[in-house]
């Protein structure tokens, strides 16, 4: 026999996977506890009611296996890890301060998916039997789970909670919104150093004279920039690093101001985020 929980699950999800991010608000209790959705003066439930209310996204604290495989994520086989009540709150200072905060509300309301995750930890598999990739984040076009209630994330320091907030905000602006075709790069990005791309480098020549965030490792030899990563270390700069840093290397170095001048006109363009 189906358990309750389950139908209600499925009737949640029914719910939400069937409307879209312009639905009312809701202001009531949604299933059972870990649905509800409170204007409350705890400031953990206090965003999670805020949060759906600017951006329609729902956020979970938990769930069964059942639901975030299935219900919301459609057929994969993550696993996420619950965290401790207590760390729910620095979890969700941290996300906001390093993650959040860094884009318009009505972005994440344009781009973000309709079902949020909060969990300890995220091993991540596409079919049964593949090994898990530990991650910080994963995106679907369904649900997000950020690896965020971890033990004493309160506690971390703040080079810490902004490199796990870059690392989120490469995962969606440089994985998912570019596999959801949101996010079109420009041919021209990679024309610039299109000559040098996976190229064996000179590590007595500053990479950014090419173009390039930071040469790599290839089977023990140094190399140029692969044109997969290209884009995706360009995001991790420009939000690692402060405005005025960014400019010092605009000013410095010509192929990486037309690059990052294409990308930030590409934000504009596209997503309505002005870096």
């Amino acid at each position: 026999m189906i358990k309750l929980k389950y139908i209600l699950l499925f009737i949640v999800a029914a719910v939400f996977l069937g409307c879209n991010k312009e639905e009312d608000d809701i202001k009531a209790v949604i299933g059972s506890d870990e649905y509800q959705l409170i204007d409350s003066s705890d400031p953990v439930e206090k965003f999670r009611f805020d949060f759906y209310n600017d951006t329609k996204t729902i956020l979970f604290l938990s769930a069964d296996t059942m639901d975030y495989r299935w219900n919301f994520g459609g057929n994969n086989w993550n696993n996420l890890h619950w965290g401790d009540e207590k760390d729910y709150l620095g979890a969700v200072e941290m996300l906001k301060s390093n993650f959040f905060n860094k884009f318009p509300t009505s972005f994440f309301m344009e781009n973000f998916p309709q079902a949020m995750y909060l969990c300890q930890k995220i091993e991540q598999k596409t079919e049964v039997w593949d090994d898990a990739e530990t991650k910080n984040a994963i995106f679907s076009k369904k649900f997000v789970a950020l690896a965020a209630v971890q033990d004493g994330v309160a506690g971390w320091s703040n080079e810490k909670k902004e490199a796990f907030g870059t690392s989120v905000i490469v995962e969606f602006l440089a994985m998912y919104l570019v596999d959801q075709k949101i996010v079109k790069i420009p041919k021209d990005f990679y024309k610039i150093s299109e000559d040098d791309y996976r190229q064996m480098a000179d590590v007595d020549v500053d990479p950014m004279v090419l173009g390039f965030i930071e040469y790599e490792d290839y089977w023990g030899s140094t190399i140029t920039q692969q044109q997969d990563s290209d884009y995706p270390a360009f995001v991790e700069y420009l939000f690692a690093h402060s405005n005025e840093e960014v400019d010092a290397v605009v000013a410095k170095y010509p192929k990486m101001a037309k690059k990052i001048t294409i990308l930030k006109e590409m934000f504009v363009n596209q997503i309505n985020l002005n870096l």
